[in-house]
Formats: C-alpha cells, sequence, structure tokens
C-alpha cells in the first residue's frame, strides 16, 4: 500500500523529542526528501491545460469544417462590422 505523506521539519525535530528518531537520522532524512522534491517532476494545472489546448483546437478545426455554415450563421451577430461584411461578401 502507498500512502502520500507530508512531513514538515517540525514533525521531524517533534520525532527526534519524543525518542522516536535520532536527530543524524533526521537530518539525513530531511536531506534526502528535501533532494527528490527537487527533482521529481509535478503536473500543474496550467500544464495540462497547455496540452489538452492543441487536441482541443484540432477538434474545433475538425468541427468547423464540417459545419461551417451553420456555426459562421450563428456567429455573424457578434463579428464586429468589418468582419461581418467580410463573411457576408465571402457567402
Amino acid at each position: 500500500m502507498i500512502v502520500d505523506v507530508e512531513i514538515s521539519r517540525q514533525v521531524l525535530r517533534d520525532a527526534v523529542l519524543q525518542g522516536v528518531l535520532p536527530e543524524a537520522e533526521a537530518d539525513q532524512l530531511w536531506a534526502f526528501v528535501g533532494s527528490r522534491a527537487a527533482t521529481t517532476p509535478s503536473i500543474h494545472i496550467a500544464n495540462t491545460l497547455y496540452h489538452l489546448g492543441g487536441p482541443g483546437a484540432v477538434y474545433l478545426g475538425i468541427q468547423w469544417q464540417l459545419r461551417e455554415e451553420s456555426i459562421t450563421c450563428r456567429l455573424r451577430r457578434f463579428l464586429p462590422g468589418a468582419m461581418r461584411e467580410l463573411v457576408e461578401n465571402r457567402a
């Protein structure tokens, strides 16, 4: 079984004070955990959204190609005047 536990320096100090862990081992453990934290990759929401954006853009592009006329008709009212004229003249 794998359990994620957050270890702070204070927890290690408390373990030393209660005699659970020798001070030298607490220092070694803290150094080890600190070195692992710096090298462990992490995935953040911004990273995830960035990588999902590419396939999302491809999906939207395909949908636009398949349903261009119906989408363009619905979106015309939101376009600025000059862009609206370009779209209407193209159709």
